[in-house]
């Protein structure tokens, strides 16, 4: 529950109070620490230097890359200006979106969302697949194929770059916990322990589906876990990070303000897929979840 930049922040403040208040003798114990702290929660604390492009080179350079949007629309249109939503969507000029949340919310649970006849008229050269609440849109020049995918979890559009598959995942994880309950009654630990069945059972679903993949790969999504956790640091340890080639260190997509400290959505690829770039988008207030836009090519070797 606390924001990852903690496990570097709070040995870092250690260390600080430490030192001054430290003898002569133990003046070097406090800064020793501090490093194997750091070193020990560095890879919990999601920070890692940026990268400007994955190794590899792209089978055709003179062809554009592909734009990939990813975002939590955090249930859909719903309560908001529709006008304003569709146009924050096109401004993407997105070849590929990968959207969660298609749903609304009544009476303290989800229901069907409606809608995706008016974004198929606004988006005219691209196919929209939905299931469940994942909406996947991608341009018709890409020939998308809608392929099998994992029920509430997840789903895979197939899309041609140069002559490339490429099997785009669409994923929505089940949240660890609910916020709106209190931490001093039963029903929130309840809660957690039920989601964290769920969870363990849709991340080795996943992982099983993804490992079974033959072609290149990208998915994307809210996962609802942070660098911290054992999960993501899986992943992470198999695909590339695509918002490493983004301009910073820390990347944090939630809550979507300027002091954002969680990130609990993520891009990520197969090493066989070239990242030009990637860059976080601000929601504009339709959305707690910052959006994420990366353009990206297939490669000949890696």
């Amino acid at each position: 529950m606390i924001p990852p930049i903690a496990f570097v922040a709070v040995p870092l403040i250690g260390m600080a109070f430490a030192v001054p208040a430290a003898s002569v003798d133990n003046r070097y114990l406090a800064p020793a620490l501090a490093l194997v702290l750091l070193g020990a929660g560095q890879s919990w604390s999601g920070i890692a230097l940026p990268r400007l492009r994955n190794t590899g080179r792209s089978a055709g350079e003179v062809t554009a890359p592909v734009v990939i949007f990813v975002w939590n629309t955090q249930f859909w249109d719903q309560g908001k200006d529709e006008e304003s939503f569709h146009r924050f969507l096109r401004a993407q000029a997105a070849d590929v979106y990968l959207l969660q949340e298609y749903a609304y919310w009544e009476g303290g649970r989800e229901v069907p969302a409606s809608g995706i006849e008016k974004l198929a008229a606004i988006m005219p050269d691209h196919d929209v697949f939905v299931e469940g609440g994942l909406v996947t849109l991608a341009h018709r020049r890409l020939a998308p194929r809608l392929k099998p995918g994992v029920p509430e979890t997840m789903f895979r559009t197939d899309i041609l770059v140069d002559r490339a598959s490429i099997a785009l995942y669409n994923v929505h994880m089940p949240v660890p916990l609910d916020l709106g309950k209190s931490i001093f009654k039963a029903d929130f630990y309840r809660f957690v322990c039920t989601q964290a069945t769920k969870r363990k059972q849709a991340f080795k679903t996943v992982e099983e589906v993804l490992s079974e993949t033959p072609s290149m790969l990208f998915f994307g999504g809210d996962f609802n876990s942070s660098p911290a956790m054992r999960v993501m640091r899986r992943l992470r340890r198999r695909y590339v990070d695509v918002m490493r080639s983004a301009k910073s260190p820390y990347v944090a997509t939630w809550p979507a303000k300027a002091r954002s400290l969680w990130r609990i959505d993520w891009a990520m690829a197969c090493s066989q897929i070239t990242v030009d770039w990637a860059r976080l988008v601000d929601p504009e207030g339709l959305s707690d979840h910052a959006g994420q836009l990366c353009a990206i090519r297939p490669c000949t070797n890696t």
